[in-house]
């Protein structure tokens, strides 16, 4: 019997028997194909306006305080939230037993160095010694005015202060396990978001005396 003398019911069942395969494979690229639009133009991932990094204690990070924090920056820095994002990620240095997880949180924060995508890091005492000796921290002179005791210095010029005077930021830090005086800001080197960084750095702070 020829096609043209089938039923609509046989003609649908005869080009399913036949060209499935192809029919199922053209399914399948559409919808990688939608797919793909719906990541790369429709619900873009939005570019980082600021990338703040946290390497200090494990479970110091406060995570309940990170999206209002995220928001608030945002504000501060006046962000247009419909092209960037802030990005806050926690990467701890100590109190980490697994050494996979150790070598873990290094790898990713060496990667993100080596490419640049860090702005700011709020780093532990602990840890300020590796930082410094790295030769990563930017000059500080004009952004702050704070007592020794309060700052980082590195060949006579300062490069990182404390924590416990930025209003934001030092929320990211539980209060009730340490507190945040035992963290440092600093401004990465190859900050690719230096205004935002800097706009950050000066606004945040609260009155120091």
């Amino acid at each position: 019997m020829k096609f043209k003398q089938l039923g609509n019911k046989e003609k649908i069942e005869y080009i399913w028997d036949y060209y499935k395969i192809h029919i199922i494979g053209t399914i399948v690229g559409l919808i990688f194909v939608f797919s793909m639009l719906n990541t790369l133009v429709f619900n873009r991932e939005k570019d980082i306006g600021l990338s703040v990094v946290v390497r200090g204690q494990l479970g110091y990070y406060n995570e309940l305080e990170v999206q209002d924090v995220t928001e608030k920056i945002q504000n501060i820095i006046e962000m247009d939230t419909s092209k960037y994002r802030v990005l806050i990620e926690d990467l701890p240095v100590s109190g980490v037993s697994d050494p996979t997880f150790v070598m873990a949180y290094e790898s990713k924060f060496m990667a993100k160095a080596s490419s640049d995508e860090i702005d700011l890091m709020v780093v532990s005492k602990d840890y300020i010694p590796t930082i410094i000796q790295s030769d990563i921290v930017t000059d500080l002179s004009g952004l702050v005015d704070f007592k020794n005791e309060d700052v980082i210095q590195k060949d006579g010029k300062v490069v990182g202060l404390n924590l416990k005077y930025f209003k934001e930021l030092s929320r990211l830090i539980k209060l009730d396990i340490g507190g945040c005086e035992d963290y440092f800001v600093f401004i990465y080197a190859g900050s690719k978001n230096m205004d935002n960084t800097k706009m950050l750095f000066s606004r945040d702070l609260v009155n120091k005396d």
